[in-house]
């Protein structure tokens, strides 16, 4: 419980951040991130962990292709790392059908794990994105 209370503190720290400071891409991203983690809480709380998750799993794919599409998109190398990070999510549940007999206590932690650092990433993309603006300003 306190996981997830921690999370949810830093989901919205990161995500509100990323909406008042960050351009169109960290503002799509904090969007997604936020609409996301409420998302994923429908199928993940009912699900008992012992097979494949399809529901997160589908959010999850859908999240990486997003994030991919963001990417290609805007100029911005954070965007590749969150894209990679939620990719590492994605195969996380590839993994759970190639090997069933995983630890389901570790399918949960570990599929939840990837959160964390795409929003640290996203954090320090948009606080480097900005650090960079400032000095191109002062180069003019």
């Amino acid at each position: 419980m306190l996981l997830l209370i921690t999370y949810n503190i830093l989901l919205f720290v990161c995500c509100g951040y990323a909406l008042i400071a960050g351009e169109k891409a960290g503002q799509y991203c904090a969007l997604l991130f936020i609409s996301a983690s409420f998302l994923t809480g429908l199928p993940g709380d009912f699900a008992d962990w012992q097979a494949t998750v399809l529901g997160v799993f589908g959010i999850d794919l859908l999240c990486f292709l997003f994030l991919l599409l963001l990417a290609m998109r805007f100029n911005r190398g954070w965007l590749i790392w969150a894209a990679g990070l939620q990719l590492a999510g994605v195969t996380t549940h590839l993994s759970t059908i190639v090997a069933p007999d995983f630890s389901p206590v570790a399918y949960q932690m570990v599929a939840g794990f990837w959160s964390i650092p795409i929003l640290l990433v996203m954090v320090a993309g948009i606080a480097y994105d900005q650090k960079s603006a400032v000095q191109h300003q002062r180069l003019r």
